[in-house]
């Protein structure tokens, strides 16, 4: 079980559907996930990822399961607008991905601060 701080995403579109998240361990090493890790992550691992906008303000993300079985995650309901999984700036790009949050620590790239990484 881990917990991550979310930063970043990454969407196929402006304020559509979220593909990656970029996220930081408690430990301060950033990774990316993409969004089918990250419901594995939750639902399987018992890890959890978080936004924290503004400073102090920690809302965690949940699984949502629409009706056709398609899964999705989302912060919980707080009543903030913009919603705050969607107004995370665009995740720096990197030149790797992880395979699953199990072995993500075998993908840890800089971060960064440490030059441009190309994100898939």
């Amino acid at each position: 079980m881990a917990r991550y701080r979310v930063t970043c995403t990454t969407k196929r579109e402006k304020y559509e559907r979220i593909l990656g998240l970029g996220c930081y361990t408690p430990t301060n090493v950033f990774l990316t996930f993409t969004e089918a890790q990250v419901i594995d992550g939750i639902e399987n691992n018992g890890d959890s990822f978080y936004v924290e906008r503004p400073t102090g303000h920690v809302i965690d993300l949940e699984v949502i399961t629409e009706r056709d079985g398609t899964k999705y995650v989302k912060t919980e309901a707080d009543g903030e607008r913009p919603d705050n999984l969607l107004s995370l700036p665009t995740c720096p790009s990197k030149s790797q991905t992880s395979t699953s949050i199990a072995g993500a620590l075998g993908s840890v790239v800089a971060a960064a601060s440490h030059g441009p990484m190309d994100w898939y």
